[in-house]
């Protein structure tokens, strides 16, 4: 789905399954960017749901530029490149 925001800006939604080496692609771009510092106790235990096959799609998208660069969900992100 794509939704044309306010002056031109556009947001384009959809769900697509990411792979440990697509995260590790992310997580590298993202290192550049200010990010929260990570939390790695929160990746861990991300990481445990994940490679239990208990992960859940949830409301809170992980958000990537235009340029594809991650600025929302790197403990997300982190966690499956380490699941």
């Amino acid at each position: 789905m794509t939704e044309t925001l306010g002056r031109g800006s556009t947001m384009r939604l959809e769900v697509h399954r990411l792979t440990p080496n697509e995260a590790e692609k992310l997580l590298i771009g993202a290192a550049e960017q200010k990010q929260r510092p990570m939390q790695q106790t929160r990746v861990q235990q991300y990481a445990r749901v994940m490679r239990a096959g208990d992960w859940k799609i949830t409301h809170q998208p992980i958000a990537i530029d235009v340029h594809g660069v991650l600025i929302h969900g790197q403990h997300r992100v982190a966690a499956l490149a380490a699941s």
